[in-house]
């Protein structure tokens, strides 16, 4: 059975982004073997600025040695 690991990315939207502010740490993370499982905007649309969340997940075999030794090192915190 495959093992997931997942992180949270927020991407704040405002004013005037566009799709290369969301994209730039999406596909970042896309090299890095991350994909998105869902997003969610907590502002709900009550203000111009948005912050989206991605969650994202990834085979925990895909993760380098410099991201194994910092995942051990930092204990993961919830969302509030």
């Amino acid at each position: 059975m495959t093992q997931w690991e997942h992180k949270a990315v927020k991407v704040v939207l405002g004013g005037h982004a566009n799709e290369v502010t969301m994209e730039t740490p999406l596909n970042r993370a896309g090299t890095e073997g991350w994909e998105v499982v869902t997003a969610f905007d907590l502002d709900g649309g009550a203000s111009e600025m948005h912050h989206i969340w991605f969650i994202l997940k990834r085979p925990v075999a895909v993760r380098s040695e410099k991201e194994d030794a910092f995942a051990k090192a930092v204990p993961l915190q919830p969302l509030v």
